[in-house]
């Protein structure tokens, strides 16, 4: 596929259909000379410019009934995307057009992915780099946009690469040693090597952690409701889906099992999940106006029930596995002392959310703790305020920990065991006082598994596989 990475290609970068514009996309030695068939002659210089420049000027070739406006985008060899010298021609979006300017500018029709092919064969991306730009085209929300854009930006590779790089300094060292044994020179000690090699594994258990954190295309982020019987999470829930999804009641109890359903908010997807009270957080039976003696004996029967105990547990494992909690509680009943010791409210997972506001007295006035959000389900108050809140704790995890595209985690999943399995090889060899030459061995086998993941070392199945997946044009 890379063999004809040095002749000139072209292809349409913008979807076809209606739109205001229409980008045709061309890339290698020729291409401003091809761009100059269909462009107006007087309006380009004869040589490409050495610097990225745009030309306002026309669509111009014999039998074309109208002047039609096209600019022209011009980037020299070494500044373009691709690493070679590029033009784009941005014309008024019409298909039958575009087939027309392709024919006469007589060029290759690129195939799926290879302008990014070739920006990769040229060094300006690396393989992580390239797949975030299938990334960026297949995001079907924000939360997989910032992941991919992030990884675009190096967020994965840059680590990679500085580990890598330390990888290659201290096989060179160590192979130094190797070949100056006889001169008895000291290159590295025991203890250095043995402190350098366990650096690069805590490094490469950082990077694990990154790809652990794509946990697949289409799991979204928890948001898991908890609290006490009765709390008001269940009409909560309702309220944030506007509809009618889970059983209210004012009987405590009610919701057996947790309940999920996809919410969305500002283009951010999340999974909300409804759960069943904590009865260890409950400090009333029954609420007023029910036969308490009739609760009590439910309640009573169900605590002595298997059935009851696995509702908590389930209940305690959606909290646990939670991206974010909201630990809803009743307005009317909180203080500072009702809040059980272990629900910790000061960190970035959890939000209090005070429900039942419109039962509040008119004109009371509470010292709230600070971050808590005062809503009422009932009369929608104080909702988008949580929907935003939500979404910017949600968005704020994602930042701190962006994780890698779906593309990247399938393919480098065994790359990374592969490259863990060859440091502690090199560490139980470095703890034997084996040989070097062993050593080395070892620390270049975590090398070469590494250079697979930012396309150091590749093939042209690797290559095929991952760029055939792109559309025509990027």
């Amino acid at each position: 596929m890379w063999q004809q990475a040095h002749d000139t290609i072209v292809a349409v970068a913008t979807a076809f259909g209606r739109g205001a514009r229409q980008i045709i996309r061309i890339s290698g030695p020729e291409a401003w000379q091809a761009a100059r068939r269909v462009i107006c002659g007087e309006c380009l210089p004869v040589e490409q410019p050495l610097e990225p420049m745009v030309f306002a000027t026309w669509l111009d070739w014999e039998g074309l009934p109208a002047r039609l406006p096209c600019d022209v985008f011009s980037w020299p060899s070494g500044r373009s995307y691709t690493g070679q010298p590029v033009v784009e021609l941005h014309t008024v979006c019409c298909g039958p057009l575009a087939h027309e300017i392709i024919a006469r500018l007589r060029l290759r029709p690129a195939r799926p992915g290879e302008f990014t092919l070739r920006a990769f064969l040229s060094g300006r991306v690396d393989l992580t780099q390239a797949e975030a730009v299938l990334g960026v085209v297949e995001a079907r929300e924000a939360r997989e946009l910032q992941t991919a854009l992030h990884q675009l930006a190096g967020g994965i590779g840059g680590p990679l690469r500085a580990l890598r790089e330390e990888l290659l300094d201290l096989v060179a060292d160590v192979e130094a040693g190797l070949d100056f044994a006889e001169e008895d020179l000291p290159f590295l000690s025991w203890e250095e090597l043995e402190t350098r090699v366990t650096a690069a594994r805590t490094a490469l258990e950082e990077i694990n952690r990154w790809f652990e954190k794509r946990r697949g295309n289409t799991e979204l982020p928890r948001v898991v409701l908890v609290g006490p019987p009765n709390a008001g999470k269940s009409t909560l829930f309702n309220a944030l889906l506007s509809t009618e999804r889970a059983i209210v009641s004012p009987v405590p109890g009610t919701t057996r099992d947790y309940l999920t359903a996809v919410c969305s908010h500002r283009g951010v997807s999340f999974e909300l999940v409804d759960t069943a009270g904590l009865e260890s957080w409950s400090a009333e039976v029954a609420p007023s106006g029910l036969d308490s003696t009739k609760a009590l004996n439910a309640l009573t029967d169900d605590r002595n029930s298997a059935i009851a105990g696995k509702i908590q547990v389930a209940t305690q494992q959606a909290a646990q596995m939670a991206d974010l909690r909201l630990l809803c509680w009743d307005a009317t009943k909180y203080s500072p002392q009702t809040v059980p010791v272990d629900s910790d409210t000061h960190n970035s997972q959890t939000l209090l959310v005070l429900t039942k506001a419109d039962l509040l007295p008119t004109g009371r006035s509470s010292s709230w703790p600070e971050g808590a959000l005062l809503v009422s389900a009932r009369c929608n108050s104080g909702l988008e305020i949580l929907k935003d809140t939500i979404v910017n704790r949600l968005l704020a995890q994602q930042e701190t920990s962006a994780g890698v595209v779906a593309v990247t985690a399938m393919r480098c999943r065994d790359a990374l065991r592969r490259a863990a399995d060859a440091l502690h090889q090199a560490q139980e060899l470095i703890h034997g006082r084996e040989s070097e030459d062993l050593i080395a061995t070892a620390l270049r086998s975590a090398l070469s598994s590494i250079g697979e993941i930012t396309g150091e070392v590749y093939s042209e199945e690797i290559l095929s596989r991952i760029f055939s997946r792109f559309c025509i044009g990027k």
